[in-house]
């Protein structure tokens, strides 16, 4: 069995600090500047701000490792960067492989989740980092692994990012549909006159009011449509605080549309309970089916109304402004039909698709964990792809 050490020992931890807010600015030529995991990609931060002065430098080669919800992203700086509170840049020392010691915290993840919660955020403190015990073999056999898990790892990625590729189109193609059916065209103009028959504002044709009393919520809230506990909809932010209150919608169907944080997302619901004025519920009013606005939606979503603003929003009079195209009552009933068949077996696809990466994803992490542990002998194991 291999011994296991707090990380403290094998590598530096340095926690991100945010600097004043005045010293943030868009990037140009100064130092890069990286809050949080919003700016991580595949491998590498892209950074969009830098920071002449920042209290805290990730160096060349540190694994940074997201302390904020997502608890537990990592990317690799490919430069020195600023780092802010949502980062902890970890340095290994030259006594030790830094690809095996960024496996072994990918395999030490359910420690990190579980050291998140009970906070008002989700998220770790460096002292959390610093005390998670991780395996820690001898340099040589951490190369040797380090080098397997590249490859494996390698392979396994680009499944997923294959799959993920597959259901980007697919989703494409279903926007591409639902624009043709629901306004008569792939691509309508939207530059046509306001007084075209086909042009108008989502007030003008339909009855859009906001659900239910004020409550306070976090940053970062997110519509979801599970999670239902005794009749109350939770309201979960991104940093894992759950609200609930009772105000619902029961026995009405319609479409639900989220304001705040997940903007533009649009739901249909059958007498659901639903939370506060993140939303906008809208019926059936004026001659114009609710269906049809739940489509009209998905293909023109609020998301690019969005404002730049501490938590992401759309105002409520800039979606009632924004103009659409609006089928006669007749044209939308069958654009419903049409759509309610073809969506039913995209989705199908879609989630089968999903499915898959979620399971991609599941072999990945059990085979960093099995050989960041020693469960196997990384010299004769069998591809993973």
């Amino acid at each position: 069995m291999t011994e296991l050490v707090p990380l403290k020992h094998v590598a530096t931890v340095i926690a991100g600090q945010a600097p004043p807010s005045e010293q943030v600015l868009d990037l140009a030529n100064g130092l890069p500047f990286v809050q949080g995991n919003a700016e991580f990609g595949v491998v590498s931060p892209t950074a969009r701000y830098e920071c002449s002065t920042p209290s805290k430098i990730a160096q060349t080669g540190d694994i940074l490792l997201s302390v904020r919800a997502p608890v537990g992203a990592m990317n690799v700086a490919d430069q020195r960067y600023g780092i802010g509170r949502g980062l902890a840049a970890i340095r290994p020392t030259i006594s030790n492989d830094a690809r095996f010691v960024a496996y072994a915290i990918r395999a030490n993840l359910q420690y990190l989740h579980a050291a998140s919660t009970g906070t008002t955020f989700a998220a770790i403190s460096a002292d959390d980092l610093r005390s998670l015990r991780i395996p820690l073999p001898p340099l040589q056999e951490q190369r040797r692994i380090a080098d397997f898990l590249d490859d494996q790892v390698t392979l396994l990625d680009r499944a997923i990012h294959l799959r993920q590729q597959q259901v980007a189109l697919s989703r494409g193609r279903e926007r591409a549909l639902v624009r043709e059916i629901v306004a008569g065209s792939e691509d309508p103009s939207r530059d046509a006159p306001s007084d075209a028959p086909w042009i108008a504002r989502l007030h003008e044709q339909a009855e859009a009011r906001p659900l239910g009393r004020t409550i306070t919520l976090q940053r970062g809230v997110d519509l979801i449509a599970d999670d239902r506990v005794e009749g109350v909809t939770p309201v979960v932010t991104t940093g894992g605080i759950a609200g609930y209150h009772n105000e619902s919608i029961v026995g009405q169907s319609g479409v639900v549309i989220g304001r705040y944080g997940t903007v533009g997302s649009v739901f249909w619901v059958e007498g659901e309970h639903w939370p506060h004025n993140t939303t906008l519920y809208v019926k059936d009013y004026k001659g114009n089916l609710a269906k049809y606005v739940y489509y009209l939606l998905q293909a023109y979503p609020y998301e690019r109304l969005q404002a730049r603003a501490a938590v992401p929003g759309v105002n409520r009079n800039d979606m009632h402004r924004d103009l659409m195209p609006w089928l006669p009552l007749e044209l939308q009933a069958h654009a419903v039909s049409l759509l309610n068949d073809s969506m039913e077996k995209a989705a199908v696809l879609t989630r089968l698709m999903e499915r898959s990466i979620g399971l991609l994803a599941e072999r990945k992490q059990a085979l960093i964990t099995a050989a960041v542990t020693g469960e196997f002998d990384v010299a004769t194991a069998r591809s993973a792809a």
